[in-house]
C-alpha cells in the first residue's frame, strides 16, 4: 500500500515554493490590480471635466430634439389647418 494521495508541502518554505512554481505572469496579483485601479483612477479635475462633456452632449442633443419636434409641429399644421 504505497503512492497514497499526495497531500502537498506542509513546512512555510515547501509552501513558498510551490506558490512560486505556479506563477505565471501576475496580472491577477494583489499588487497588479492595485496598480491598475490606481493607473484607472480619475482625479477630481479629470471627473468634473468627464461630467461637463457629458452635460454638453446632452445639451446638445435636447438642443435638436426640441428642433425636430418644432420642425414636425410645424408640418404637421400645415397639413391639417384649423
Amino acid at each position: 500500500m504505497h503512492g497514497g494521495l499526495s497531500t502537498g508541502p506542509r513546512t512555510p518554505e515547501g509552501l513558498e515554493r510551490s506558490r512560486r512554481a505556479r506563477w505565471k505572469h501576475g496580472r491577477y496579483s494583489k499588487a497588479a490590480i492595485e496598480a491598475r485601479r490606481q493607473a484607472n483612477w480619475e482625479t477630481w479635475e479629470a471627473a468634473r471635466e468627464r461630467l461637463r462633456r457629458q452635460e454638453r452632449r446632452r445639451e446638445r442633443i435636447t438642443e435638436r430634439q426640441v428642433l425636430h419636434f418644432s420642425r414636425r409641429i410645424d408640418w404637421l399644421l400645415e397639413q391639417f389647418p384649423d
